[in-house]
């Protein structure tokens, strides 16, 4: 008896680890959304997010994460951003790059003016490409970039505007 238990918990433990997995949007947690507060706003709102990568910011290794509300994506890190580097953007695959809208609390870029464009480009595409350059790093040190993968993108993406036209304003 108590061995005939112990496999039903453990079908019961393996079961329940495919159904969370099938749940959560991305692929292999590329993409996740979540209610969190825009950074932007200041509201509260459904919000969609890359996996963490890390990029070197010409002292350290620093993490940085795509973050995407219902108006812009953002590139959010822990540096300072210097947006006097050459070729600084994003870039999805092979396309041309898409130059840097604007600069917010010194440590997040946003892209904001086509956002619709860049999400067709995201469903669309296979990875995305952010270069920046870092403040102060003295002498000026070269851009850096970090890739994401788009991988998974168009599934948490459904899901996200599932959870944002629920959302009320």
């Amino acid at each position: 008896m108590i061995k005939r238990l112990g496999w039903i918990l453990l079908a019961i433990a393996i079961l329940g680890s495919h159904v969370a997995q099938a749940a959560s949007p991305g692929v292999e947690g590329n993409w996740t959304f979540q209610r969190d507060l825009d950074r932007l706003t200041g509201r509260d709102r459904c919000l969609l997010q890359s996996r963490v990568e890390t990029i070197h910011d010409g002292h350290d290794d620093v993490s940085i994460q795509l973050v995407l509300t219902a108006d812009a994506l953002l590139v959010v890190t822990e540096s300072n951003i210097d947006l006097t580097y050459p070729g600084i953007g994003l870039q999805v695959d092979q396309l041309a790059p898409i130059p840097i809208d604007r600069l917010f609390k010194k440590t997040m870029v946003v892209f904001d003016r086509d956002i619709a464009t860049l999400i067709e480009e995201f469903i669309k595409g296979y990875r995305a490409t952010v270069s920046l350059g870092f403040w102060p790093t003295w002498p000026k040190g070269e851009t850096q970039s970090a890739t994401f993968s788009l991988l998974g993108f168009t599934q948490a993406y459904h899901a996200f505007r599932a959870c944002e036209d629920n959302t009320p304003l």
